[in-house]
């Protein structure tokens, strides 16, 4: 893989006038160094209690102590002429590529699901589970193998591409005051319960705030309590707006997809007092990961009722396909970038 990452330069028509692509020592000396830093990182052991994150990100940590290792013994050697910016660049971006590839094949292996065990539900939840099975196992595919390596490799490449972004909008609310995240527990695959998480947009004692708020106000109560959440909501901070606005703020869901609780597309994650709204179709939404964005999303989010948002979360089930999946991420940029159905 180190071999192939630097044909990547001549391929995407960086020029290969380059005396490293000639000489060769760059490429040679990250493979000798790579047979010492992959072990000492355990890249080549398989740990079935070592979670994606930590692998992944143990891979994107090996690969930059070799080449941070490559330069400084070129440097040392006044080999430095043989680490053109560019072509070092995307050498190093395109192997990080295929070693978090081949390690994303290596977990889906290990990672489909079937492991997972369901959490104790109320008795109507699973009568309604029994009731549908035949419907879940036709939906089962939507966990398979194909979608989670790539919501493994796309949710990577998202993280290292956007982490001057995450890395602001962290700092920004911390300035703010509290916390710079916030995990909220949601209903997940086969019912397992998970820590959603997100930039934090609402103040620090917002729960305590909605408790006040639905006891004193008979029109917020009512509008909780059909669609669990707040038009207007008092809750959120100065620093909160843009990043919801523009939904920014589950940017750190990515975390979450790596880890395997959540998938790039999928239904809409809920709070398990929100299962009951599924009624019989309750299934369907436990045969699959939430996802980050989906029908709803693309759909009018907040503009549309809840009857709809389960219809639309039955019918990404019911029809999934991968080529459906790149459909919803590429209308989603255009959502986020337009705000539609934000507040």
């Amino acid at each position: 893989m180190i071999v192939s990452g630097a044909v990547a330069p001549v391929a995407v028509g960086i020029d290969a006038e380059t005396d490293a692509w000639v000489d060769g020592m760059p490429v040679a000396l990250a493979a000798a160094f790579s047979l010492s830093v992959f072990p000492a990182f355990g890249l080549y052991t398989h740990d079935r209690r070592r979670s994606a994150a930590r692998l992944l990100s143990s891979t994107v940590v090996a690969w930059g102590v070799v080449q941070g290792c490559c330069v400084a013994l070129l440097l040392a050697l006044n080999h430095e002429r043989t680490l053109p910016s560019a072509w070092f660049a995307c050498w190093t971006l395109a192997t990080c590529i295929g070693l978090l590839t081949i390690r994303a094949l290596a977990l889906a292996g290990f990672d489909t699901g079937q492991h997972r065990t369901p959490i104790t539900s109320p008795t109507n939840r699973g009568r309604a589970i029994a009731t549908n099975a035949a419907r879940v196992q036709r939906a089962s595919h939507v966990g398979g193998i194909a979608k989670r390596v790539f919501d493994l490799i796309a949710a990577t490449v998202l993280v290292v591409l956007l982490s001057p972004v995450l890395a602001v909008i962290a700092i920004a609310v911390r300035l703010d005051g509290g916390p710079c995240l916030y995990a909220h527990v949601r209903i997940g695959l086969r019912g397992r319960p998970f820590r959603c998480l997100k930039f934090r947009t609402m103040r620090p004692d917002a729960e305590r705030h909605l408790k006040r708020l639905l006891e004193t106000d008979p029109q917020a109560r009512a509008e909780w309590a059909r669609e669990f959440k707040l038009k207007r909501d008092t809750r959120i901070t100065t620093a909160g707006r843009i990043p919801r606005r523009t939904s920014l703020d589950e940017l750190p869901q990515l975390i979450n997809v790596i880890r395997g609780d959540m998938s790039l597309v999928g239904p809409r994650p809920v709070v398990s007092a929100e299962l009951s709204r599924y009624g019989s179709d309750i299934a369907y939404y436990l045969a699959v990961r939430p996802g980050m964005t989906g029908l709803w999303q693309i759909s009018g989010r907040n503009d549309i009722g809840y009857a709809s948002r389960v219809a639309l979360d039955v019918r990404y089930v019911r029809t999934w396909s991968m080529g459906g999946d790149l459909h919803i991420l590429f209308k989603t940029v255009g959502v986020v970038v337009r705000g539609t159905g934000a507040y």
